[in-house]
């Protein structure tokens, strides 16, 4: 009975260190959908089972793309892919007031867009000089494939979504401001023109890179040409996303704990049983 006490709480413990490191922003969509694809215009919507509506899929061939609020007086709340095949034409998008989850790359291999606004009465995201950025100006979210030259990114911004900058051709230079403590999988890569990454703040490192590469842009010379480059400020040694690190050593550690802990209860439990057998012997 001792026995099963003891597991019940350590199970607990560990129950509670494990959801501790899951980041859950990973799983946007806690939604699941009531029906299959349905089609509104251009758009391809399922209906969610809360009664608002994802948008799945753009088959249009717009220069520009206004997101509907509604769809059949349903709210659209949540924008996944909308490009799964990329799009050639697409050069601007507006986003309404009503979308609260964006999913990442969802205007992915779009070479000509070159800006993304959004509504000023959207209580989630908000749009700078064309660039997608949650409300609070933390995270960068999307950036224009488009843009040509070099970008500033606005100080106060604490994290860099994945692939944010991937296949930016016409991107030139990186401005990065001290906030910048995260970098997410292949923030920077496959960007063939751009030669600079400034870091304000020489001998400051990135609390994270999470996941490996995000450097790689295209072109070898450019390890060889920047004495700025992040590995003489950043933490580019660190290939595993932090929490997921941190994940697989909390799970070696209980489990190295949990068998060290039911070895020794067994233990006990033979040697008092062992006692007992020589008390009733004698």
């Amino acid at each position: 009975m001792k026995l099963k006490r003891v597991l019940a709480v350590f199970m607990f413990v560990l129950a509670v260190a494990l959801v501790s490191f899951v980041d859950i922003s990973v799983f946007p969509n806690l939604n699941k959908t009531v029906s299959a694809a349905e089609i509104y215009g251009d758009f391809e919507y399922n209906v969610l089972d809360d009664g608002t509506v994802e948008i799945t899929k753009y088959t249009g061939s717009s220069e520009t793309i206004d997101i509907p609020n509604e769809i059949n007086g349903r709210k659209v709340k949540q924008i996944s892919s909308l490009f799964p095949d990329g799009c050639e034409n697409l050069t601007s998008i507006n986003i309404p007031g009503s979308v609260e989850i964006i999913y990442l790359y969802f205007v992915y291999d779009c070479p000509n867009l070159m800006e993304i606004n959004v509504d000023k009465n959207n209580s989630k995201y908000v749009s700078l000089d064309g660039v997608l950025f949650n409300k609070s100006k933390t995270r960068i979210i999307a950036y224009p494939q488009g843009r040509q030259g070099a970008y500033i990114i606005p100080e106060g911004v604490k994290e860099i979504d994945g692939m944010i900058f991937d296949h930016c051709q016409g991107l030139t230079k990186i401005y990065i401001p001290l906030s910048v403590r995260e970098l997410y999988a292949y923030a920077i890569s496959n960007c063939d023109n751009l030669t600079d990454i400034y870091y304000e703040g020489s001998g400051k490192r990135l609390k994270n890179i999470l996941y490996y590469p995000n450097i790689p842009c295209g072109n070898d010379k450019f390890y060889d040409d920047n004495t700025n480059y992040f590995s003489s400020y950043y933490s580019y040694q660190v290939n595993i996303h932090y929490n997921y690190r941190m994940f697989g050593v909390v799970i070696t550690l209980s489990c190295v704990v949990l068998t060290f802990l039911l070895i020794w209860l067994y233990g006990r439990k033979l040697r008092k049983e062992y006692k007992d057998r020589r008390t009733y012997d004698e």
